[in-house]
């Protein structure tokens, strides 16, 4: 284990502590650093397999503008949401999202999402079904739902969904330069 005493930060974090002090960010944020971010995504996008179709999950990256920005680098208009309450947002964040919700919800539930959207807005949900009770309280609430087969799922359980809210909103660097802050969902 290595021993803190102190000492200056090596020249990677010296340079975002100085983009932030250069911005003024005084305040407790989760800095994105857009050119590893970026690097990062790319090499993501190189190694899925031909025809792949990669979903976002929204729960790990819970800020709009940054949600856009990884469909546009990673070439994908698809998110999985595990809230209700985020539903909504995310289809008119992102007007051209395909939403897959990533937890089943009570039919009760569901049909208040459904009272919430446009018709073209529940076109582009796809609703998770774990047992044939609740298939057929969805296919009670009509065709509303959209029910369709959707791809594999893969999860990547490493953080926790509250991990980026425990930071304040998320600060951008690219290029040594603080150069956006973005909202979070909530």
């Amino acid at each position: 284990m290595r021993n803190n005493r102190g000492a200056p930060h090596d020249a990677y974090f010296a340079e975002l502590q100085r983009a932030l002090r250069d911005a003024r960010v005084a305040e407790p944020a989760m800095v994105l650093d857009f050119d590893r971010l970026d690097r990062n995504a790319e090499r993501v996008r190189a190694s899925l397999p031909a025809g792949c179709a990669l979903r976002l999950v929204a729960k790990s990256l819970p800020s709009p503008e940054l949600l856009a920005h990884l469909m546009g680098a990673l070439g994908t208009r698809r998110q999985m949401v595990f809230h209700a309450p985020f539903i909504a947002p995310a289809l008119r964040a992102h007007v051209e999202v395909d939403v897959l919700l990533g937890k089943p919800l009570p039919v009760a539930a569901a049909e208040r999402v459904l009272d919430s959207l446009s018709d073209a807005e529940t076109r582009r949900v796809r609703w998770l079904v774990d047992d044939v009770e609740r298939l057929h309280g969805y296919l009670a609430l009509g065709a509303r739902t959209h029910l369709a087969v959707d791809d594999t799922v893969f999860f990547r359980p490493l953080q926790s969904e509250s991990t980026m809210l425990q930071f304040g909103a998320p600060v951008v660097v690219r290029g040594g330069r603080v150069v956006a802050r973005w909202s979070v969902l909530g």
